[in-house]
């Protein structure tokens, strides 16, 4: 992941914008050096997400039509509900500029985060835009978009 996303996560654990227990507790004896320092470190572990190479354009069959909701919001996301594709921000695979990635996240990890954007438990997305996209989402679409993010591999 980026230095710049590691590090605004730990400094919203820090000021309370993100809460999780150990997380909360570890980011609030950091130091904005620390800060930095911790997350240049994770982003240039040579065991951390793999790279992800040129992804081109999505396979066909990911439109507002396709039957797996999880391709589906991915992809195209619902706009009769105001929820663009979760990839116009994240990626299908990778990255983009300021977003975490998504791809190679633990399926638990990325389906517990949905909730607790939704409940209003995490508060760290700018324009509080997570929250209310992961609010129209209903616990069958969280499954479905961590599914997809989690098990990336299998859709190159």
């Amino acid at each position: 992941m980026n230095p710049a996303v590691i590090y605004k996560q730990l400094d919203d654990y820090r000021s309370g914008k993100r809460l999780w227990g150990v997380m909360s507790a570890i980011a609030a004896v950091l130091t904005d050096q620390d800060c930095a320092a911790v997350a240049d470190y994770c982003a240039h572990r040579p065991d951390g997400l793999a790279a992800v190479a040129a992804e081109g354009p999505p396979a066909g069959g990911r439109s507002l039509r396709q039957h797996d909701p999880g391709l589906r919001l991915v992809f195209a996301g619902d706009p009769e509900r105001g929820i663009p594709p979760c990839a116009a921000c994240h990626g299908p695979g990778a990255e983009k500029l300021g977003a975490p990635a998504l791809r190679g996240q633990h399926t638990e990890y990325i389906e517990r985060q949905l909730a607790a954007f939704a409940q209003g438990m995490r508060q760290n997305d700018i324009n509080e835009q997570m929250r209310v996209i992961a609010h129209e989402l209903t616990p069958n679409e969280m499954h479905a978009v961590a599914v997809f993010y989690g098990a990336a591999d299998s859709h190159e």
